[in-house]
């Protein structure tokens, strides 16, 4: 018997693992590679493990600043090259009219929230704003979860945020800010991220892998760009930044 725990895995093709990104999974299927939405945590353990080929990451280091590249060596893996992605921002995505200014905001007026899935970018963003309105409001993080109304229900991607909200499941959540342009809701800027590409080393000879950097060059990129509201070029995109 086999059992695959997200699908059936295509060996000959680049299998990309990690984090949802509406213009990432543009690019990956340009690239005609095989994806699997598995969240930053676990496509960082996924490629540095050698399961997957690429992983996509937006996962920010409070202690050093930058994104991505400070936890592989944290977590020990070697034979990575990570590869600048993009720039983009995350922020509150909610019914126009709403006016969400903050989680605090979100508890006191009781309005349905629509969380992420533990172990990708966006739910660890979502856990640093807990902290710091947790501190500014004087309350213990867990009290504050407890009076945001739907914060255990997860979803696993910024589309499925954006289409609760637009057919009035939800009233807010936390994506990217293309989403909201997408389903013609509105966006609260929260921070500017940086979305990475960590590439398992033995696999950059394959065809997928070579597709997607040809891709993020600037010079490819930036028309891209054009259709995506929410994202811009970084200063070093589609250059190796770390490699272990």
């Amino acid at each position: 018997m086999e059992v695959y725990a997200y699908g059936r895995v295509d060996f000959g093709r680049t299998l990309f693992m990690g984090s949802h990104c509406p213009l990432a999974m543009e690019l990956l299927r340009r690239a005609g590679a095989r994806v699997i939405v598995a969240g930053s945590l676990h496509g960082l353990t996924a490629v540095g493990r050698g399961v997957a080929d690429v992983a996509g990451s937006h996962l920010y280091d409070e202690e050093s600043g930058e994104y991505n590249w400070p936890l592989i060596p944290r977590y020990g893996y070697r034979g990575l090259v990570v590869v600048r992605g993009y720039v983009r921002r995350q922020g509150f995505i909610f019914r126009r009219g709403l006016g969400v200014e903050s989680l605090g905001d979100i508890a006191e007026r009781g309005l349905r929230f629509v969380n992420r899935n533990r172990g990708s970018g966006t739910r660890a963003l979502i856990a640093r704003l807990v902290r710091e309105e947790a501190e500014r409001l004087g309350e213990a993080p867990s009290s504050l979860k407890r009076r945001i109304r739907g914060f255990e229900y997860e979803v696993r991607t910024h589309e499925a945020v954006g289409y609760l909200i637009s057919r009035g499941v939800a009233d807010v959540g936390v994506g990217v800010e293309y989403v909201a342009h997408m389903y013609g809701l509105e966006f609260k800027w929260i921070a500017d991220e940086v979305y990475d590409f960590i590439v398992k080393r033995e696999s950059l000879g394959k065809a997928g892998v070579e597709r997607l950097l040809e891709l993020l060059r600037p010079e490819n990129l930036e028309e891209l760009l054009t259709r995506y509201p929410g994202y811009e070029l970084h200063p070093e995109t589609g250059k190796v930044i770390y490699e272990c």
